[in-house]
């Protein structure tokens, strides 16, 4: 009798496993991304001082891993820059790592200090000023933008002007910091939509929830409170004048915002931007859903979608987990809510629907709070955190322990939504 032992090849994906090391010293370790072959690792630890010193120091520095996690290059804080630092940037691309310092200098302006370094982590020049601000403002003063394609960055600097609206200075990079554009814009409706508050920051890249966009071409578009009323506004620039272009997006009289999505269509030069925002119960929302084009510098859809978040079955009192609203490029926004708390509590059966008329909820905001004498007449107490109702505002879902709604809500008129 022959035996005939046949082993094909097989085909496996090799994993490289790196131990996790801590010691007393480590007080932060986060991977900043991976630059050509090499992993970038940024270590914050305490400094190593004398033994009866009582100074409480902190240092940052960089470790360059490759595709083996060998260690192959340590990067120590600088010493000292050529100014007052007060914020930094650490960008990544496909060949190097940027690091780039906010400072003051003795002349009360800011100046944009670049040390570039190689995929090996090596120094390509020493570090150089590429831009200066004409003005003294803090860190949370300004924002790094990068376009999808990562071709370009866009610094942009608020300068407070008192009783006014501020001025808004921006510097336009190509991926190797080469200066392309600088302008100063100025409108009463201007104002500054957020802040990057930690020291360390990043560029806001186009798949961050963030109401600034850079586009691939430069134009960038920003959307921020107006500054007259509780309504939105999509302001448009372009990199080649300081012409300011804007249009209002109104909401709800009774609405108070809650999130804001803006995404670019790079590709068809098509901009969508929404609005959520919430009435006198967190539950019922108001999605403003806007599609620009940068094209026409108009708007070719407005529309308003009102739906409420309660759950088709009893739900507990903190079982919500997490709220997302998100853009979702060329096809509008999605509305995500997470539920997977365990419950604790008894469920019963009743339905607690009182007949509320819910279009009442969104013409008013003075509905009576649940646990008063008068909204006890005509609204119901929450049960487990949310109330629920038959009518057609009361998505047909299943709210378990462990479950998400998902609400699509799209940009066109010929694409229905669905939830």
């Amino acid at each position: 009798m022959y035996i005939t032992f046949y082993c094909p090849s097989l085909s496996a994906q090799r994993v490289y496993y790196c131990e996790p090391y801590s010691d007393r010293f480590t007080i932060k370790e986060e991977l900043l991304g991976k630059v050509a072959e090499y992993y970038w690792v940024a270590s914050t630890t305490r400094k190593r001082l004398p033994k009866h010193s009582t100074e409480l120091a902190e240092e940052r520095n960089f470790a360059v891993y490759n595709t083996r996690m060998n260690l192959v290059n340590f990067i120590g804080e600088a010493s000292s820059y050529p100014g007052d630092p007060i914020k930094e940037y650490l960008i990544t691309t496909n060949d190097h790592f940027d690091q780039v310092h906010l400072l003051k200098n003795d002349r009360k302006q800011v100046d944009v200090f670049l040390q570039r370094y190689e995929a090996d982590g090596k120094p390509t020049v020493p570090g150089v000023v590429i831009g200066t601000f004409p003005f003294d403002e803090p860190g949370n003063s300004f924002m790094l933008v990068r376009s999808e394609d990562r071709s370009k960055l866009l610094l942009v600097g608020y300068e407070f002007i008192a009783n006014s609206a501020p001025r808004i200075h921006t510097m336009l990079f190509d991926q190797d910091w080469q200066l392309l554009a600088e302008n100063v814009y100025r409108h009463p409706y201007l104002t500054q939509p957020m802040i990057q508050d930690d020291y360390t920051s990043f560029p806001l890249e186009d798949f961050n929830s963030a109401p600034v966009k850079l586009a691939n071409n430069g134009e960038w578009l920003m959307m921020a409170p107006s500054r007259k009323d509780h309504n939105f506004l999509l302001f448009h620039f372009s990199p080649t004048d300081t012409t300011v272009n804007w249009k209002g997006i109104l909401l709800p009289g009774t609405s108070d915002m809650e999130d804001v999505c803006l995404s670019i269509d790079n590709v068809h030069g098509d901009v969508v931007a929404g609005v959520l925002s919430t009435f006198h119960y967190s539950t019922l929302k108001n999605v403003q859903v806007v599609h620009y084009s940068m094209q026409s510098r108009a708007f070719d859809f407005d529309s308003s979608y009102r739906l409420t978040t309660l759950g088709g079955k009893k739900v507990k009192n903190g079982n919500l987990v997490k709220e997302n609203f998100m853009a979702v490029p060329g096809r509008g926004f999605l509305l995500m809510k997470e539920y997977g708390r365990p419950f604790d509590l008894d469920m019963d059966d009743n339905t607690y629907d009182d007949g509320w008329d819910p279009a009442m909820l969104f013409t008013s905001n003075g509905i009576p709070d649940a646990g008063s004498a008068a909204g006890r007449l005509r609204w119901p107490a929450p049960k487990y955190g949310y109330s629920r109702y038959k009518s057609s505002v009361n998505p047909r879902i299943t709210t378990g322990v462990t479950s998400a709604c998902i609400i699509s809500l799209p940009p066109e008129r010929t694409v229905p939504g669905w939830g």
